[in-house]
């Protein structure tokens, strides 16, 4: 996808129910203009550094 291979910041939010995890830098802009995260499943990330 667009955000392979990239370093995409924090994580925001987990949701475990669906299986998704919300990053700080991928976004999408609304047509209302409002930005909302993009959520990603788990197994396509990779964990570089703990807090």
């Amino acid at each position: 996808g667009y955000y392979k291979r990239q370093q995409i910041g924090k994580l925001v939010q987990g949701y475990r129910k669906k299986y998704i995890i919300y990053t700080e830098q991928v976004q999408w802009e609304k047509a209302s203009g409002r930005t909302v995260h993009v959520g990603i499943h788990p197994s396509k990330v990779v964990i570089t550094r703990l807090k």
